[in-house]
């Protein structure tokens, strides 16, 4: 889904009327800046993520128009990347974890593969970065 941020729109929208049908609340909107927040989101759990995402933002949610701060996404600090952040709270779980990739895996909400992967892309960026001259 990173490659194909405009298809956010639509599938959030299909998912946001795919899960009021099938709860009876009636028709709901996302706001266009919760479509901007979920467009900078990276996603790692594709679009099953971003589809548990929206049913739990609508079903929760009271309003009529479904906000940003519905989703419970990570805020990203001014200045920094989503990835920077995603990495920050990757090493602190971790720690808490006591190095246990299992554990925080669970802690953070994704599958351990996932979490496998993210620190072998890490590890691979860090290797890259020192070949460079």
């Amino acid at each position: 889904m990173r490659k194909h941020k405009d298809d956010i729109s639509l599938l959030a929208n299909y998912f946001l009327n795919a899960v009021c049908e099938k709860e009876n609340l009636g028709e709901r909107k996302l706001l266009k800046s919760t479509i901007e927040h979920l467009k900078y989101y990276s996603w790692p759990g594709n679009i099953r993520e971003l589809k548990h995402v929206v049913e739990r933002a609508v079903i929760l949610s009271d309003s009529f128009y479904i906000k940003p701060e519905h989703f419970g996404l990570p805020k990203a600090k001014k200045g920094k990347k989503l990835r920077e952040l995603e990495d920050t709270e990757i090493k602190k779980v971790l720690k808490e974890c006591n190095g246990n990739v299992t554990k925080a895996a669970k802690v953070l909400g994704i599958d351990r593969k996932t979490l496998y992967n993210k620190l072998n892309r890490k590890k691979q960026q860090t290797k890259d970065n020192s070949n460079i001259a």
